[in-house]
């Protein structure tokens, strides 16, 4: 059937609306009014480009920015003058201070959620009250970043702080490896790809996530051969990492997260493979949130965000604190 010109614009007009009206749908579900009045403050990746400072270091590429104060998926979002989502840190750490650096990714950095909502900030809270002594947590988590990254910035960035204990998130093992890599890859590759034209709008995401579920796709299984490397990989970049700390006297602890759609066995996998270091090293522990925090409690931003909302950042930081609490108050009494 031959279209008059016309008719193709009324038909793309149609198409266009129709989208339109769903993005308008999406936003008023998950955001609300003021992500209608604002747009350009509600987007799917939290102008994550404006988010972020180029670092010399090749290892780490790029941080987040100082003194931020911005919207993330329209929630606050703030940095300090270090560019940790953080309050202030002195650098001249009191002796009687207990600090603990955070490391990790989107999740861990608290993509969509609030300053005060994210679960660093929530461990800090659950600290205020002083029994356990003094106690400051770094966030110096970003978006993107990989095994490799995460454990160089702490060297750069968090290591003149003098921590106490550090926490490093274990995501899965491809990811963990390889994120950091494929963020490289789109900065340098220029393609013209017509889902990047649409990547502000919810609307796009949350279609291609229902998309998804009608039409599963089959994950490609690793060969034994790239898993082997995989582990060979993780070994090479934790098992220094953990023995340094435990030269200067600090705990490491190995957190495996897990999301809403993740599978029970693929946690289980991660917690093993970090309790693998903890029988190691006399200064690893691993906080388990297999059974403590269940995916009900694994609430997201919005559907087709696989990012941790509130609900979820509250029980690890709970899990987190019932796992280190008895440890920071030890060691407390000990200084």
């Amino acid at each position: 059937m031959h279209l008059r010109p016309s008719r193709w614009l009324r038909l793309c007009a149609g198409i266009a609306a129709g989208f339109l009206l769903a993005e308008a749908t999406v936003r008023l579900a998950y955001f609300g009014t003021p992500s209608l009045l604002q747009p350009w403050r509600y987007t799917p990746g939290g102008g994550a480009d404006e988010l972020f400072d180029r670092v010399d270091d090749p290892r780490i590429r790029y941080k987040l920015k100082p003194s931020l104060r911005t919207l993330v998926k329209g929630k606050p979002f703030t940095t300090n003058s270090a560019g940790f989502r953080s309050p202030e840190i002195d650098h001249d750490k009191p002796p009687d201070v207990f600090r603990i650096a955070v490391l990790g990714a989107s999740s861990s950095m608290g993509s969509g959620v609030s300053d005060d909502e994210v679960y660093s900030a929530r461990l800090q809270q659950r600290f205020e009250d002083g029994a356990h002594g003094r106690v400051e947590v770094m966030n110096l988590a970003v978006s993107g970043y990989g095994l490799a990254q995460m454990l160089a910035a702490y060297e750069a960035f968090a290591a003149p702080y003098r921590p106490n204990a550090v926490l490093v998130p274990f995501y899965q093992l491809s990811g963990l490896l390889r994120i950091g890599q494929q963020r490289e890859e789109k900065e340098t590759v220029e393609i013209v790809d017509f889902g990047r034209q649409l990547d502000p709008f919810f609307a796009y995401h949350v279609g291609r996530a229902m998309l998804s579920e009608w039409l599963p796709s089959q994950p490609r299984s690793l060969q034994w051969n790239e898993f082997t490397a995989m582990l060979r990989g993780l070994d090479e970049l934790v098992e220094p990492f953990t023995s340094a700390r435990r030269e200067e006297g600090m705990t490491v602890w190995f957190l495996p997260l897990r999301w809403r759609t993740s599978p029970r066995k693929n946690l289980a996998f991660r917690i093993r493979l970090a309790d693998t270091f903890r029988r190691r090293h006399d200064n690893v522990r691993v906080i388990d949130l297999l059974d403590s925090v269940p995916p009900g409690a694994l609430d997201q931003i919005y559907y087709g965000d696989a990012h941790l909302g509130p609900r979820a950042h509250e029980a690890i930081a709970g899990e987190i604190f019932a796992t280190v609490a008895g440890e920071v108050a030890a060691a407390s009494v000990a200084r």
